[in-house]
């Protein structure tokens, strides 16, 4: 699900100092950057439904906490102290072998492109276009896909994804408008929780699909050896830390959030007080004199 040059350029920087952060400009950076822009996305389309519709100013109150949330510096550094935190150093030999061997650069190179074109191309075209490549490769190279879609636990990383973000829309649709009916953060949580082997499923042709298009100039021979490294010791263990890192990211980032809109409800139920307020007031001020 990470890009994973991330481990290379961590083996290279200093563990003790700050520096590394900037360093890691690969993998891991690709996918978070692209957080806010998701849920942003996400936020406008709610409002446009939400009824009674949110002022522009509460909207916009909600994008700015939003956009500080999900800011990529902040995601990013937190990705990188989990992973300093987690990676066992043991496996970092292994580790960058694999990374700065010629098929662990292709690897990359592919996946960097991959990340550019999901930033320009629609999200369903790419969809359709790996599908059609999945359907006509052999059977051989689909078990190939689908052994990489398994041991690198892509459909899992998926749905928390997807989770977060619908929990962060939903946090921002409530803050924005604290009076309207409908379901608490906790209740859409627990409803998308039942939902979790369906998307995992779901999720599982996406990822098949995603890789089918990502690998596409990889040989049967190459994915065999990413399949393998991703299922040695040091590989698996990258992994592990990759899924931790991005688990920490979304729910601190969640948190932030959740924390920032407690002071914006706050503020829209004033809001709303002082408008029914003043509507009073010019109610009774409109009234004829009985005298």
């Amino acid at each position: 699900f990470f890009k994973q040059k991330t481990a290379y350029e961590i083996y290279q920087c200093d563990w003790s100092s700050d520096v590394c952060s900037s360093d890691l400009k690969s993998g891991t950076w690709e996918q978070l950057g692209g957080m806010e822009r998701q849920v942003m996305a996400g936020f406008g389309q709610a409002m446009a439904q939400a009824r009674p519709t949110p002022s522009a100013a509460e909207a916009e109150r909600l994008a700015k906490l939003i956009s500080r949330a999900y800011a990529t510096a902040a995601l990013r550094s937190t990705a990188v102290q989990v992973v300093m935190a987690h990676l066992d150093e043991r496996h970092l030999p292994a580790i960058v072998q694999w990374y700065d061997s010629a098929t662990g650069r292709a690897i990359t190179r592919l996946e960097e492109q991959s990340s550019a074109a999901s930033s320009n191309e629609d999200p369903g075209a790419l969809a359709s276009r790996g599908m059609d490549i999945l359907q006509k490769s052999s059977e051989h190279r689909r078990q190939l896909i689908a052994d990489l879609v398994r041991e690198t636990r892509a459909a899992g990383g998926l749905v928390e994804m997807t989770l977060n973000v619908a929990l962060a829309i939903q946090r921002g649709v409530l803050a924005s408008n604290p009076d309207a009916p409908g379901v608490t953060a906790a209740e859409l949580r627990a409803a998308l929780e039942q939902q979790r082997p369906a998307m995992l499923q779901a999720y599982e042709r996406i990822a098949r699909a995603s890789y089918a298009l990502m690998y596409e100039a990889l040989s049967d021979a190459e994915l065999e050896q990413y399949v393998a490294f991703c299922k040695s010791p040091a590989g698996a263990h990258f992994v592990a830390v990759s899924l931790l890192a991005l688990d920490r990211v979304l729910s601190t980032a969640s948190e932030e959030l959740g924390k920032n809109l407690a002071g914006v409800k706050d503020q829209a139920h004033t809001d709303r007080k002082s408008t029914r307020l003043n509507s009073s007031h010019t109610d009774i001020s409109r009234m004829p004199s009985s005298a």
